[in-house]
């Protein structure tokens, strides 16, 4: 986070992660993603733009893969927030451009929180580009411990 939520116009951060493979014939990957949040009302629009690249014996070259991600979300409540979704893999470099080489997906999810410190996501997306599935589903639980 680049400054205090609400400090400036758009709240801003940067993701850094280095994900390590699973297994011997998996690549590890680098992955860079700024993300930008804004709060209008009870709306909570979010766009992430980033890449990541693959590293090690078994990665594929050619540059890194560009990734594209926007919500929008109603906070009804705490527990319920709506929220219409775009995710676009946007493949390497000299697929940019061309939508019918980038996988596109949209659709409805629900956020919000079982209790405090337990959040879930889930999103259904229909494949909206040639390349992309039918349609992709996420379930996504998170628990949160302060250590502070």
């Amino acid at each position: 986070q680049f400054a205090e939520q609400g400090e400036d116009w758009v709240d801003t951060g940067l993701l850094l992660a280095y994900k390590f493979a699973g297994h011997s014939n998996a690549p590890d990957s680098v992955e860079v993603k700024f993300l930008m949040e804004k709060d209008i009302g009870k709306f909570t629009t979010r766009v992430n733009l980033g890449f990541e690249q693959q590293r090690g014996d078994n990665a594929v070259h050619g540059g890194p893969d560009y990734v594209f991600l926007a919500s929008t979300r109603y906070r009804y409540s705490y527990y319920l927030q709506p929220a219409i979704e775009l995710q676009s893999d946007l493949g390497r470099r000299h697929d940019l451009g061309n939508f019918n080489n980038e996988e596109h997906y949209l659709g409805p999810a629900l956020y919000g929180h079982v209790f405090s410190g337990l959040k879930y996501e889930v999103a259904y997306l229909f494949g909206a580009s040639e390349p992309a599935a039918n349609s992709a589903a996420r379930v996504l639980l998170e628990y949160e411990i302060p250590l502070y």
